[in-house]
């Protein structure tokens, strides 16, 4: 506290038109507003076991172990090393060699409206495959832009045909196409590899979330022709929450770069990227930064790809399908009163196991038990299916048959705590 004063006080003193630099250090302590009794406390902190798929998931040790490196000034040739590493794993992550790749500061969900910034000018229409919560987002960010969203909507948890994207890109001719690829608020996933070459065909931008997906199951940037992707850290990639992988298109960043109008955010507008050279995107120009690196984060980020890419994307692929679907069928065999969410088993989501409770029971009274009994989190539903289902997501560190069967056995005792039987109730 007493060394918080002595940069804060003179500077509070001179602003208040003092003479005396010195004067601040007879003060009482009653000038002083007094620092609330929590914050003296120790951190209170225990381990849970993050199976949500959403609002925490697992850390890979090596990652988290990066916090305690030395931290590095952001120009040294060391940091930059870091970068170019970074980016490296990330085309590796999205199967690209799109040297507009990078990864800004926030979450993925920043991630979206940042690229989305940078794309929609007042006016564009934007086809929104709208089979969820995540995408219905969108449809607001779109209209905060000055853009014209066009809603192409089915009920949660359905998905939609090439046939039927492509009618309605030749009926509205939209600008730009947005699909989310594992609609995680639904269990859902949508298949995408012929949305790139409708795209292609008549001359829009498409633009994918793939948070759910890459490192998960397979995904293919360049073969499948897409313009632009966004994913978060703490999912696929294993590393803590913080930033925002994405990357660019030679068309996409051709669309940024021709925009006739500025975008609402200056810190991510990709022009002063370019200006600025940020992310090195230019390897033959110096690298610059434009403000402040969390370089701790930029070290968790590397090492999560590191391990990765050591691993390969085949290995992460197969490892998280075996252990949601050996979840999955343990749970439907010990619980025969839980059902599939998503009913056509090519339409799951790889890594997240929903279930619908029947309406005798409530998710949310579940999750309330399982969290303060057990210290797991799992998910309780999104909107309308808030205390209807439940979400596991065995992602990570944590997509193990060990996890999965600690999983069972926890559900056992938090029935049996519901008093509910393994047999449904008619």
């Amino acid at each position: 506290m007493a060394t918080t004063s002595a940069i804060i006080l003179p500077c509070l003193f001179l602003i208040a038109g003092g003479q005396n630099n010195h004067d601040w250090l007879s003060w009482g302590n009653e000038a002083i507003l007094p620092p609330h009794s929590s914050i003296l406390e120790k951190i209170d902190t225990k381990p849970t076991l993050l199976v949500s798929g959403g609002r925490g998931n697992p850390t890979q040790p090596s990652s988290i172990a990066a916090f305690n490196l030395p931290q590095m000034a952001i120009a040294e040739d060391a940091v930059i090393k870091i970068v170019e590493d970074i980016k490296h794993g990330l085309r590796y992550l999205f199967q690209t060699n799109n040297s507009n790749t990078l990864a800004i500061v926030g979450t993925g969900s920043l991630g979206i409206e940042t690229v989305l910034d940078n794309l929609v000018e007042p006016g564009d229409t934007v086809l929104i495959l709208l089979n969820g919560m995540w995408a219905d987002r969108v449809k607001e960010i779109v209209t905060r832009l000055k853009g014209i969203p066009i809603p192409m909507m089915k009920p949660p948890g359905s998905i939609f045909t090439m046939e039927e994207v492509e009618l309605e890109i030749r009926s509205k001719k939209p600008k730009i196409v947005y699909a989310v690829n594992g609609e995680s608020s639904a269990g859902v996933f949508q298949k995408v590899d012929f949305i790139g070459d409708l795209c292609h065909k008549h001359g829009c931008i498409t633009v994918l979330d793939v948070i759910h997906i890459v490192g998960i199951q397979p995904f293919f940037m360049d073969k499948w022709k897409m313009d632009v992707v966004v994913c978060n850290t703490q999912k696929g990639i294993g590393a803590p929450v913080g930033k925002a992988p994405m990357s660019f298109s030679s068309r996409a960043v051709e669309k940024m770069t021709n925009r006739t109008t500025t975008p609402h955010t200056l810190l991510n507008d990709f022009q002063s990227w370019q200006k600025y050279n940020y992310w090195r995107l230019d390897a033959t120009r110096p690298y610059f930064t434009h403000h402040s690196v969390p370089i701790l984060l930029m070290y968790t980020l590397r090492e999560g790809l590191a391990l990765l890419s050591r691993d390969g994307l085949i290995s992460s692929w197969k490892k998280h399908a075996e252990s949601n679907l050996y979840l999955r069928k343990r749970l439907l065999e010990e619980f025969p009163f839980l059902t599939d969410t998503v009913t056509e088993p090519k339409n799951r989501l790889v890594g997240v196991v929903m279930l619908s409770f029947p309406n005798y029971l409530n998710s949310t009274e579940i999750r309330t038990h399982l969290i303060e009994k057990h210290n797991v989190d799992v998910n309780n539903g999104f909107g309308p299916s808030v205390g209807k289902v439940i979400r596991f997501a065995l992602l990570g560190a944590n997509a193990n048959f060990e996890v999965a069967d600690k999983l069972v056995n926890v559900m056992k005792e938090t029935f049996a705590h519901f008093n509910v039987s393994s047999s449904p109730k008619t």
